[in-house]
């Protein structure tokens, strides 16, 4: 006798689940809000990095032990003062100049408005949100660059504006590799950091904005020779 199961039929094949809702029609408000991205991806021979807005990968290399640490960019910051970038947010219908407040500074920041109305006031470029600022060209495609990984670079350092804004590529790098050669961990190094940036955020006056940090050590004996490069 044949069991009830063998006449079951299979279940017809289910739809995909809808996507989920773009960005401006969530309940999240990003109208004049948004957010700035720095992406790393590190293979055995080389590294590829994205950044939207001024988040930015700084790559500490040293070329030979006589030489001094050096802080190299492996992204650049997209803001309105970039010819490139000025162009195409003109173009779109932007207007570009700093706060009026701000124009009589040493250096004063560029920011970016709308052609009839003193908004978004927004000094970046690129950005995920903003979608006011995104009506006179502000976009979130990010710039990609691909750099050889060798021995040469000691560690990395990803970080939001909180960290750049009162603090050189430079003086970050040098910062790190004295905690590291004291002995202590990318942890303490990244903790420094944070407090460095923090004081300095606090003797500006400013609110302070958000400061996330990454250190990546290198493991630089599994890395090629400089000369190596292909």
């Amino acid at each position: 006798q044949e069991s009830a199961a063998s006449h079951t039929q299979p279940l017809p094949p289910q739809p995909p689940p809808p996507p989920p809702p773009p960005l401006r029609a969530d309940a999240l408000d990003c109208r004049v809000s948004g957010s700035t991205c720095a992406v790393l991806l590190l293979e055995p021979t080389r590294a590829v990095t994205a950044n939207v807005g001024d988040s930015r990968c700084v790559a500490a290399v040293q070329r030979s032990s006589r030489d001094r640490l050096r802080a190299v960019e492996w992204t650049t910051d997209q803001t309105p003062e970039l010819p490139e970038e000025g162009r195409r947010l003109r173009t779109m219908g932007a207007r570009i100049m700093p706060w009026d407040e701000d124009k009589l500074s040493r250096q004063p920041v560029q920011r970016i408005w709308l052609p009839d109305a003193d908004s978004p006031g927004l000094a970046i470029s690129r950005s995920f949100g903003d979608t006011v600022a995104a009506q006179v060209g502000v976009m979130a495609e990010p710039v990609v660059r691909t750099f050889a990984l060798t021995r040469d670079v000691r560690f990395l350092i990803l970080a939001t504006d909180g960290l750049w804004q009162f603090m050189t590529s430079q003086e970050a790098v040098d910062l790190t590799a004295r905690v590291l050669d004291a002995g202590y961990t990318v942890h303490d190094a990244t903790w420094q950091l944070i407090a460095e940036a923090s004081e300095r955020w606090a003797r500006d006056g400013a609110v302070c904005d958000d400061i996330t940090i990454c250190v990546l050590l290198l493991d630089q004996a599994r890395l090629p020779h400089p000369s190596l490069r292909a």
